[in-house]
Order: C-alpha cells, then sequence, then structure tokens
C-alpha cells in the first residue's frame, strides 16, 4: 500500500514540476515577444485623416483613409519624407487596420524599396478590393 502511495506522489510532483516549467516558459516567451509600438498606431479621424508616424528619421505625413463604396474598395495615402540631413533607405511596411476595439480588420503591405536624399518625400498608395467601414485605427509595422 505504501510503495502506491508513493508512486502517486511521484506522479502528482512530476505533473506540478511540468506545470510549473511550462508556465515559466510561457511567462518568458511572452515577454520577449515583441509588442505594438503605440508610437506606430494612428486613431482615424472622422474625414478620414490621421496623426503624423515618425520611424527612423523618416515621417509619414499626410495619411489619408477613403472608402469608394461606388467600386467596392479601400484606400491609404500617405507620404513619406526623410527628415534626416543623410541618405536613407527604407524597404516596406505593413499597415494594420483595426476596428475601435482593436480587432485586425486587415493588412496592407507597402512596397517602398527606395533611397531618399535628405527632406525628399515620396507619395503612395495602398488598399484593396475591401470595404472597411470599421476602421479606426492604422498600426504600422516596418519591415
Amino acid at each position: 500500500m505504501g510503495k502506491n502511495r508513493d508512486k502517486k506522489l511521484q506522479i502528482i510532483l512530476i505533473i506540478l514540476i511540468v506545470l510549473i516549467v511550462t508556465t515559466l516558459i510561457v511567462i518568458f516567451v511572452s515577454k520577449t515577444r515583441p509588442t505594438s509600438n503605440n508610437d506606430y498606431e494612428v486613431i482615424i479621424d472622422n474625414e478620414g485623416n490621421s496623426d503624423d508616424v515618425i520611424y527612423n528619421d523618416f515621417k509619414i505625413t499626410d495619411v489619408s483613409f477613403e472608402t469608394d463604396r461606388v467600386n467596392n474598395n479601400s484606400k491609404i495615402y500617405l507620404t513619406i519624407r526623410n527628415d534626416s540631413d543623410t541618405d536613407k533607405y527604407m524597404n516596406s511596411f505593413n499597415i494594420i487596420v483595426k476596428d475601435n476595439t482593436g480587432n485586425k480588420i486587415n493588412k496592407f503591405y507597402v512596397m517602398v524599396d527606395k533611397q531618399f536624399a535628405p527632406g525628399e518625400e515620396y507619395n503612395t498608395v495602398t488598399g484593396g478590393d475591401i470595404i472597411l467601414e470599421d476602421a479606426y485605427k492604422l498600426e504600422f509595422e516596418f519591415n
């Protein structure tokens, strides 16, 4: 009878150790995973415009959002400017469109692949065949 109880205690102890180790791993991974940077999130106002975004000496300005219900599409217009005193290269970035509760509606890829001279501006547009009626926030992910 004592041997069965010892085996049960050993099994319970092993299960507890596995649970503790698993919990510690989950906590460590969630703390090291990159999180969203609020500096790269902008709210869309009632006219479809939002604040500027600053990233590595680049300033993304004139961000505007347009939904065309007739042609069933949405577009995001923006201007990228090199605000530094040296040439800078930008590869690409994603724009994630979210609703007012933070849920992702869609993700758009913006390919720039351009070397910018100091002060140089570049106008671009992204979008797709989707009506984004509940768009509230744009989140920028730089590659």
